[in-house]
């Protein structure tokens, strides 16, 4: 079975809230049409998609503001089992509903944030296997940013 839930976390770490999530995506920010909303000022309005596949999970920031999964700010990356993810001071934890299911090892990557020239910011990042990935986030105006990812070069 796919899907799983949200969990919020209090500033202890203590459960606070559940919000179940099936196949499909989700949006995370402080905006009233988002699914899960967070309303803290360093929350933006559209902050983070999170879109539960069928054999896994992915959190992908849509915000200038960072998102952090375990700590590790992130532009994309798969969920595991307990992993954290934090935006704008807010913590989540993402559990599957069957964590023991058989799951691809999807890879990890660490993107990190390029300077932003020309309206075009580049997220840079080397997975477990060896993939490089990079993904161009371009603005526009009146258009929400939107990212294209290579991910067919391998370093040797």
């Amino acid at each position: 079975m796919s899907g799983g839930r949200l969990v919020v976390l209090d500033r202890a770490g203590r459960d606070v809230k559940y919000y179940q999530l099936s196949e499909g995506l989700a949006t995370l920010g402080s905006d009233p049409a988002c699914d899960i909303r967070v309303m803290l000022p360093t929350v933006s309005p559209h902050h983070a998609t999170v879109v539960v596949h069928a054999n896994q999970t992915v959190v992908r920031s849509v915000s200038e503001r960072e998102t952090q999964v375990n700590g590790a700010p992130v532009s994309v990356a798969a969920l595991r089992h307990g992993d954290v993810i934090a935006l704008g001071g807010r913590a989540l934890r993402w559990e599957y509903s069957d964590p023991a299911a058989a799951r691809p090892l999807a890879p990890q990557p660490g993107f990190s944030r390029a300077r932003k020239e020309n309206g075009i910011t580049f997220f840079l990042g080397l997975s477990a296997t060896g993939t490089l990935y990079v993904v161009a986030e371009v603005e526009q105006l009146h258009c929400r940013p939107f990212g294209t990812t290579i991910e067919n070069a391998k370093v040797a």
